[in-house]
């Protein structure tokens, strides 16, 4: 009864205002439950879709599955469909989008079942004027209409699958390197593990990182990663120009089972823009690892999961200036805090996560007793020391 009041009363209103221009329903429950507890939206989107003078509508962190009646508010500007639960079902027909043509700013469902069609490819024919898209997937976004989105300036794609990856990089940096490209912040996921079918060709990456009309707002890479020399090298000959690792403009930076077995952090501390990196999953899978005195220099998060091997980290004085927040968690072979810390006086946050007891116990301060190595990390606000492994 509950439900079916909230449902009544939102109807009721909106029905009210059919000239309605921006309609924000983020984090609500829209959708109609049914047996299997499985919210339709059925009854809300025959409504939604009587809103035709829609400009603006967020139905971002909602529980809508399916969207049959969007095709109708073909006035709108800007769409968020970032919706909280998994499509299971076609979100929308494959062309419906070719008619908003008024169409800058749209958000995607960030999840997709395996239940779509192996031959749903939702099209961006049409969409001349849009600026923003994200979480354009391959799985079910058809690569080849990249090209004809001229005004974008905001990208958030995840490559998935061998034959997606090769298509997108077939299209993407004809996008981004182009004159008249418009694009300023790129999101890239790509997962290249073999069993995807997609090995790593050094070649594709390049010619995105070396690109710097643009800063990638984050790059994701998952899988086997030739060693950082062969990438991300102080000077390297691209397209007969010399270009300085100085350069590269990367914000965010996440690297899982690359498996290198060079220390990266000589190569990554040189990109003046980063300032949130992730090594993670057997990222690296060598023993030392050294922070020089001037990398890092705008470096505000750091994250060191699953590094397997690593035993050895120095800090030097003057690396991570303004370094924020530390996570350390499951390198069960690091001996210690690096002493460097000490220096790190922006640091607010230390988390310790499933590291073995004996690293632990240098660290923690416990019943007024500091722990040996306590006063590297004696000036952080927030010391956090969870799951110590026995």
């Amino acid at each position: 009864m509950r439900y079916r009041s909230w449902q009544t009363l939102l109807g009721s209103y909106l029905a009210n205002f059919k000239l309605l221009r921006v309609l924000a329903l983020e984090n609500t429950t829209l959708g109609r439950p049914s047996a299997s507890r499985i919210h339709l939206g059925t009854d809300m989107g025959r409504l939604l879709g009587s809103l035709v003078y829609l400009r603006y509508l967020s139905l971002r962190g909602s529980d809508l599955e399916t969207f049959p009646w969007i095709h109708k508010l073909v006035l709108l500007q800007t769409l968020k469909l970032n919706v909280h639960d998994v499509i299971n079902k076609s979100p929308m027909s494959t062309n419906v989008l070719g008619k908003f043509a008024y169409l800058r700013h749209l958000y995607l469902p960030a999840y997709y079942s395996a239940n779509l069609s192996e031959n749903f490819k939702l099209r961006f024919n049409g969409l001349s004027k849009l600026e923003t898209l994200e979480e354009f997937d391959t799985k079910w976004c058809e690569v080849k209409d990249l090209p004809k989105l001229f005004c974008l300036r905001r990208l958030k794609l995840e490559a998935v699958g061998g034959y997606d990856v090769k298509e997108m990089f077939k299209y993407l940096p004809g996008i981004a390197l182009s004159s008249n490209s418009c694009i300023l912040y790129l999101t890239l996921t790509i997962p290249m593990h073999e069993q995807m079918g997609f090995e790593y060709d050094p070649d594709m990456i390049r010619q995105l990182i070396w690109n710097h009309k643009f800063i990638f707002a984050r790059l994701s890479l998952e899988g086997k990663l030739p060693e950082f020399s062969e990438i991300f090298v102080q000077e390297q000959q691209l397209n007969h120009t010399h270009i300085d690792v100085s350069l590269i403009r990367i914000t965010k930076l996440r690297l899982g089972y690359s498996l290198l077995e060079e220390d990266p952090m000589p190569v990554l501390e040189k990109i003046p823009t980063l300032r949130d990196l992730s090594l993670q999953f057997f990222a690296y899978q060598g023993k030392e690892m050294v922070c020089s005195a001037i990398g890092f220099p705008r470096l505000t998060a750091l994250n060191l999961l699953y590094l397997a091997n690593l035993e050895k980290w120095r800090v030097e004085e003057g690396s991570m200036p303004v370094l924020q927040h530390l996570q350390i968690f499951t390198c069960p072979e690091l001996e210690e805090l690096p002493e460097g810390l000490i220096f790190l006086h922006s640091l607010h946050k230390v988390m310790l996560t499933d590291m073995p007891l004996k690293f632990c116990d240098k660290v923690r301060l416990e019943n007024g007793e500091q722990g040996p190595d306590f006063y590297k990390v004696a000036h952080v606000p927030d010391l956090i020391v969870e799951h110590p492994r026995f």
